[in-house]
């Protein structure tokens, strides 16, 4: 028996609530490991001063220290604690939160299924053990001398062979689409060099789209899904690639970099329930006219998914300086777009992307102008999204303001470095016609009506 097998494991139960705690203890309760319990995240942090805990559950709504801001903390003090995440409530935007201020390994919402969280803490415990293990191996060979080195590959082989065996077969028994989406995107935005802001921006133009579109509600989420995770093969492309610009890499490096919806869709391989956002990344850079990669679709027989997100992607690209030498504004961005239309892009999509992203209509029409501050009230409802100085939306077109967002635009306005821009509709002007036409919307783009 190893050293590492004989080190007793531990789990750190954490809830504010006692009867949740109670149905912990006795579900995990188990000769193998000790069992510990917290009822706030500040105590839990005392327990984890004292004691070495190997895996973690905690509750994500909890008074004081909730169950983000305790699994950042555990994950800055300690790495190697395996951390998993439970919520009474299905909101992607406190996953994502969790994921990239906790860094949790496993994200499951209550009510749980029982079997499922004992094979999560299971599965848990072995990782961690594991790590143990391949940490103690790699300090007794580095004190070997020459003669050992090439054992000391061989077990390194050898661990981390067993490690992608746990990591396969952990990717198989998930079936919750939502903890999977999860711990893929956490995955993703380990990498410094992937921005996990570009992803959310280009999953919630890309849900904007397909509503606007008036797709289904199963579709809208695919879809979204599937833009947040756009990157994911980014994972498997040197580095030194995606570092860069992509209009300033050599051709060499383009073909490398477009070839990561392809890694993306391997990697996707074995969860079947998620071929729908495998198949939209993996088409993404289809190309409207039938000359994109990999299959050189053409327009209808591209999946709507995959023409969604090349749009919201490509959008988002120009503002973000990917696709060009300088940061387009997004007047600019559209008109680059539309030079592309049925080349590159789908009409219908581009149609779609004017009307979500409108606030540079004024363009082509000087009686659209700015609400002054000083009249904008609660009860006025926006024409055009608020956005801040890094581009990202603040309050999305459609939303009614209240008291508490009109403090929020005045105080955006004193500490903005460049004019704060609010169109917005007064319960008059909602009443009796539309700001924007869809005469001047056409105008605008240059689309015709088909």
């Amino acid at each position: 028996m190893s050293e590492v097998t004989k080190v007793p494991m531990t789990v750190l139960c954490v809830d504010d609530e006692s009867n949740i705690l109670k149905s912990l203890q006795r579900l995990l309760q188990d000769p193998s490991y000790q069992l510990l319990l917290a009822n706030s995240g500040e105590e839990a942090l005392t327990v984890l001063a004292n004691n070495q805990v190997d895996l973690v559950i905690s509750d994500m709504r909890m008074p004081g220290i909730n169950g983000a801001e305790l699994m950042e903390q555990v994950a800055s003090k300690y790495p190697m604690t395996y951390r998993i995440i439970l919520t009474g409530y299905a909101d992607m935007s406190s996953a994502v939160a969790a994921v990239n201020l906790g860094k949790i390994n496993r994200y499951m919402q209550k009510p749980w299924n029982n079997d499922e969280l004992k094979t999560l803490v299971r599965d848990g415990l072995e990782q961690t053990r594991l790590q143990r293990q391949n940490r103690l191996l790699t300090q007794q060979l580095s004190m070997a001398n020459k003669q050992l080195r090439a054992i000391n590959q061989q077990l390194e082989e050898k661990v981390n062979q067993r490690t992608d065996q746990l990591r396969q077969t952990l990717i198989q028994l998930r079936q919750e689409q939502s903890a999977t989406m999860n711990v893929l995107f956490q995955m993703t935005c380990q990498d410094p060099q992937i921005s996990a802001g570009f992803a959310k921006n280009v999953s919630d133009l890309a849900t904007q789209l397909a509503q606007k579109l008036a797709l289904s509600k199963s579709d809208i989420e695919t879809i979204g899904l599937a833009a947040q995770l756009s990157e994911l093969g980014l994972t498997g492309v040197p580095a030194a690639i995606y570092a860069q610009p992509f209009h300033k890499m050599a051709a060499a490096d383009k073909k490398a970099y477009l070839n990561h919806p392809v890694i993306a869709r391997d990697l996707l391989a074995p969860a079947r329930h998620l071929k729908n956002v495998s198949d939209i990344i993996y088409h993404q850079y289809e190309e409207y006219k039938g000359s994109g990669t990999p299959g050189h679709l053409m327009a209808n027989n591209i999946p709507m998914g995959a023409r969604i997100l090349a749009v919201a992607r490509d959008y988002w690209g120009y503002l973000l300086q990917r696709l060009s030498a300088e940061k387009k504004q997004p007047g600019d961005a559209l008109q680059l777009m539309k030079k592309q239309i049925r080349i590159l892009y789908c009409p219908e999509v581009l149609r779609a992307l004017q009307k979500t992203v409108m606030f540079d209509h004024v363009v082509f029409t000087s009686t659209k102008t700015p609400t002054p501050l000083k009249d904008i009230r609660p009860g006025m409802v926006l024409a055009l999204p608020v956005f801040d100085e890094s581009r990202h939306i603040v309050l999305a077109s459609g939303h009614q303001l209240t008291a508490n967002t009109v403090t929020q635009l005045h105080s955006m306005a004193r500490d903005s470095k460049n004019p704060l821009r609010v169109f917005a509709w007064s319960p008059e002007q909602l009443a009796s016609k539309e700001w924007f036409t869809q005469a001047e919307l056409d105008k605008f783009m240059q689309l015709d009506p088909d």
